[in-house]
């Protein structure tokens, strides 16, 4: 697992530039999926690769699917209705 950060000033969206240089990134590395998460937009991204099967030797993968979640700030409260409530033993 390899983990990667980014602070860009005034990004409060994915930015098609760093897209597209992060997947030429991924395109240089062995890797099998990558995750990307926007905290300020709270936006997810997911990209799976052609993985290493078959490969005589070493080379970069190539992005076979990409996925875009809503952004996660939407998302409504879990409620577990049997789960007890603190302070009603």
């Amino acid at each position: 697992m390899v983990h990667f950060a980014t602070s860009p000033k005034g990004s409060y969206i994915f930015d098609d530039s760093w897209l597209a240089e992060y997947e030429a990134l991924l395109e240089r590395l062995f890797w099998d999926n990558s995750e990307v998460v926007h905290t300020y937009c709270g936006e997810r991204r997911t990209w799976d690769s052609s993985k290493t099967h078959g490969l005589e030797q070493p080379t970069g993968l190539k992005i076979s699917n990409r996925k875009v979640f809503p952004s996660y700030h939407d998302l409504e409260p879990v409620e577990d209705s049997d789960a007890p409530t603190p302070g009603n033993s």
